[in-house]
């Protein structure tokens, strides 16, 4: 049986963590490798990805760097407009988002539009 999959908390006053600050871990109920728990049927829903925001560029390019460091590849690189994003997946085969939001005041054109795209961009650029 596989352990339950955890996730990382945030400081008890929501400040935004370095990536080098301990924190507690928090069982997520029902994700898979859970008891009794599997994949879903080829076909059927389920969880597609899971995302971690990272308070800026610069700790998520530390992010990047550790995981290049542990022999993780990384899929993609995607420029969403008002967040970046890179892809990886698990050992579990399951999605991993990382990203960094961008200024809230680059979000929109000049008539107030959400910019909204999905451009492949180098991680390195990231």
């Amino acid at each position: 049986m596989n352990p339950p999959m955890t996730a990382r908390a945030t400081r008890p006053d929501n400040r935004p963590m370095t990536t080098t600050e301990t924190t507690t871990t928090t069982t997520i109920p029902g994700a898979w490798g859970c008891e009794g728990g599997g994949p879903p049927p080829e076909g059927s829903t389920g969880l597609y990805h899971v995302a971690f925001v990272y308070p800026d560029r610069k700790e998520l390019a530390a992010a990047i760097a550790r995981l290049r460091q542990h022999g993780y590849a990384i899929d993609h690189a995607t420029d969403h407009g008002a967040t970046v994003s890179i892809y990886l997946e698990d050992p579990d085969g399951n999605g991993v988002e990382l990203c960094y939001d961008r200024p809230r005041d680059t979000w929109f054109d000049d008539e107030g539009r959400p910019i909204l795209k999905a451009e492949r961009i180098a991680i390195a650029d990231v």
